[in-house]
């Protein structure tokens, strides 16, 4: 299944909603957290960031596809936490591939940042588009509302993320008195 998403995504969001197999979604939210970690592994050569990059790649997987399937109920869509996990774990597979080629690229002399960013670039462009098309096919809706969905749970990712930051900055200058 997860070698599926690349060479077929349609097929793989057809058949990940016909046999609702909670596994293997939970075998490509793995595996996209493993490559992750072995990219983060190859460039810092630091074993303690290995769990907290697995860890943090299933948090995002999980929680993103809670929130997936809050947003698309909301928007009059039938589906739920599976369809909503199962769109960003396929979704995290590319990612998570391409960057571990780019860390292993960009340990070559010369050439190898180059070939990266490329590498970057195309499976990025992947694993974009295997979200949208992961809600559109796992919500059966349309590309448009696809994309509002994305536009969401991005901007409520932001919004989150620069809260707690704000909310911890003002924390610690409390504590210390300034």
């Amino acid at each position: 299944m997860c070698l599926l998403v690349f060479k077929d995504a349609g097929r793989a969001f057809a058949e990940a909603s016909k046999k609702k197999s909670m596994f293997k979604t939970a075998q490509s939210l793995v595996a996209a957290a493993i490559l992750a970690a072995v990219a983060v592994f190859a460039i810092t050569e630091k074993m303690l960031l290995v769990p907290w990059v697995f860890a943090l790649v299933l948090a995002v997987g999980i929680l993103g596809g809670y929130i997936i399937g809050i947003i698309m109920n909301t928007l009059g869509f039938k589906g739920a936490f599976f369809e909503g996990l199962t769109a960003i774990s396929y979704a995290l597979l590319p990612l998570s591939a391409g960057a571990l080629i780019a860390a292993l690229l960009s340990l070559l002399p010369a050439l190898g940042v180059a070939f990266g960013a490329i590498a970057v670039i195309v499976m990025f462009s992947l694993g974009f588009s295997v979200l949208y098309r992961g809600i559109k096919e796992m919500f059966r809706c349309d590309m448009l509302t696809s994309f509002v969905a994305v536009s969401i749970l991005t901007l409520a990712f932001i919004i989150g993320l620069y809260t707690t930051l704000g909310l911890n900055t003002l924390a610690a200058a409390r504590i210390l008195g300034v």
